[in-house]
């Protein structure tokens, strides 16, 4: 059957308009709607007219939008209009084809959807009379631009083999296809809480679905579905499978708050590396709730770690910006503090193997990195030198390239070794594996274990091992002020974990405390190089007995740099009280208590 968008009377009209038309654009028009109405797609009706595609699709378009509207007035006045209150009820096949939809990628999330609700059944016992209400609303879920929008155009036409609520049912689907469920219109469908929760288990259903194909390629398949340990694992198969495996576990929270058993969805492989990659290049944050378990937040957190990890190794590999090695690092340091926020909510041996592979990623990394900031550092010294007196530093600096050579060759073993890709595979897996090496706690004794819960308590806790320093500050060895930085750091992540959830005095706390960090770590790569610089020169005379007195080199340009991050180190040493006040004050910790007040 094909769908008719003019009554007889109109196509009469039209043909009749058209004998004696004679612009151009007008004639393209009327016969782009006759063609359409009999059936036939834009491609057959842009190759009969000798017309570009586009302008059939946008002829189209304009017809669906605007009605008769879309012609000229003269043309559109003279036109029986159909009665739009009555739509002639059409097939979903053919509002489909209204709308110029891909039909192959509708068919492919067809089976995709219908798949994962034939072999669940078992778990959301939902009425297999329903099934075609998930196959309407996978198919037409992007006739629009916008949910919303898709929802009003099929709410506006009448369906063939619906009736008008299961039609406005598939419509709130599509509606929710994001996961956001309006209360009042979904109580409007119906007032039963079972019914309810049935048309939640296929909007559950329809969310996944669609994250399923996040790449867009079309090519991710449910290879298997089986339930272990009380788990529902969806293994997916296919090129881009690993990154449509993360968006899907991404977007279960909906299925997994509806249903007893928790839902994993991983990929075997970790062939797909670019896919995460991409994710990585586009997600904000880790995406946390206040509601999510600890160890849930915690796998969140050290996903969206993760994913940066890989974004920053291709840079960190090519060797060209050491900003991309400092960024690497900077998240395998991160993934390790995030196991001592999160740790206690997993149990140690299920964790232990990650923490390894996170300890020899950061050993691996950091010689590289160290070196890069010495360099650059006396880069930075030596610019500030006339131009004649800028070579005396080359015996230190061509002793750094000589081993940040070597512990960037180490560096890279390490990347291609099976250690760093078995680790990445495994890491992975459980990152997308929800519950996977959770500790289970006592429901009949409970204890703190959400987000909501814990984490005031886990950031106040921070704050006064930072505070506690306060009695020692007047008279701090350097060994006690590195001492604190690490404090600091602990505090600055773990503030930086929950930021998401916190007020938005968040973001004025973690400014205060990255202002003092900078300070600290200032002081802390200063009194390193000093360390340095002074090995050095205690080995000075005797590294150059193979080279005759005259032609020794003096140190004294060593010398003076050694001088200069004495002096470096001694203004950061003197200005600290200053920068302890700054951070110290009221304002910082009403901002925190303000921040945190949300949760």
């Amino acid at each position: 059957m094909v769908e008719r968008l003019l009554s007889d009377a109109q196509a009469a009209q039209l043909k009749s308009l058209l004998e004696n038309e004679t612009d151009e654009t007008i004639r393209l028009h009327i016969q782009v709607l006759l063609l359409s109405d009999r059936g036939l797609y834009p491609p057959q009706i842009a190759d009969e007219l000798n017309a570009s595609l586009l302008a059939v699709f946008q002829y189209r378009k304009s017809f669906r939008e605007k009605g008769f509207e879309s012609l000229p007035q003269h043309i559109a006045s003279l036109l029986p209009q159909r009665d739009v209150d009555s739509p002639m009820p059409v097939s979903i096949d053919q509002f489909m084809n209204r709308y110029d939809l891909d039909l192959n990628k509708a068919d492919f999330m067809r089976s995709l959807a219908l798949s994962f609700f034939d072999q669940t059944q078992g778990i959301h016992a939902i009425d297999a009379d329903y099934r075609k209400i998930l196959d309407a609303a996978v198919r037409l879920h992007n006739i629009q631009e916008k949910p919303k929008g898709s929802s009003k155009a099929l709410q506006s036409q009448a369906i063939s083999d619906f009736s008008e609520q299961e039609r406005d049912l598939v419509a709130f689907l599509i509606r929710s296809q994001r996961g956001k469920i309006n209360k009042r219109v979904l109580n409007a469908l119906s007032d039963d809480e079972e019914t309810q929760n049935i048309i939640r288990g296929l909007i559950a259903i329809l969310v996944l679905t669609l994250a399923l194909d996040s790449s867009g390629s079309q090519s991710t398949q449910i290879e298997s579905i089986t339930t272990s340990d009380q788990r529902l694992l969806v293994s997916v198969r296919g090129p881009h499978a690993c990154s449509d495996a993360i968006a899907g576990q991404q977007h279960a929270h909906l299925w997994n708050k509806l249903y007893d058993v928790p839902l994993s969805i991983i990929s075997p492989s970790i062939d797909d590396l670019e896919g995460i990659i991409d994710r990585a290049r586009e997600q904000k944050s880790p995406g946390i709730d206040p509601e999510d378990s600890m160890s849930e937040a915690g796998r969140k957190v050290m996903r969206f770690l993760f994913a940066q990890m890989l974004y920053h190794e291709p840079g960190t590999r090519a060797g060209e910006d050491i900003e991309e090695l400092h960024d690497m690092r900077v998240a395998t340091r991160r993934m390790r503090a995030a196991f001592e926020v999160f740790g206690p909510y997993f149990r140690k041996k299920a964790i232990r193997p990650y923490l390894k592979g996170l300890r020899a990623t950061g050993r691996a990394l950091g010689p590289v990195r160290d070196l890069d900031v010495f360099m650059q550092k006396a880069q930075t010294y030596l610019e500030s030198l006339p131009e004649d007196e800028r070579g005396g530093l080359d015996p230190v600096l061509n002793s750094w390239k000589s081993g940040r050579i070597e512990a960037r060759q180490k560096m890279m073993d390490y990347l291609d070794s099976h250690q760093y890709r078995e680790f990445i595979q495994t890491y992975n897996q459980f990152l997308n594996s929800p519950g996977e090496g959770a500790r289970s706690f006592d429901p009949d004794n409970p204890v703190p274990n959400t987000v909501r819960e814990v984490a005031p308590m886990l950031i106040f806790e921070r704050l006064a091992a930072v505070r506690a320093y306060e009695a020692l500050l007047d008279n701090a060895t350097i060994e006690q002020l590195h001492m604190l930085r690490i404090e600091f750091k602990k505090l600055r992540y773990t503030v930086e974990f929950f930021r998401e959830v916190l007020g938005e005095e968040g973001k004025k706390v973690v400014d205060d405390i990255k202002r003092f960090q900078d300070h600290l770590g200032d002081l802390n790569d200063a009194d390193v190089a000093c360390g340095i610089l002074n090995e050095l020169l205690e080995g000075w005379e005797s590294g150059q007995t193979e080279t005759s007195l005259s032609e020794r080199v003096n140190p004294e340009p060593v010398v003076a740099y050694l001088a200069s991050k004495h002096a470096e180190r001694h203004q950061l040493i003197v200005t600290f009280p200053q920068a302890w006040e700054h951070f110290n004050r009221a304002e910082f910790r009403a901002n925190l208590a303000q921040a945190i007040s949300i949760l």
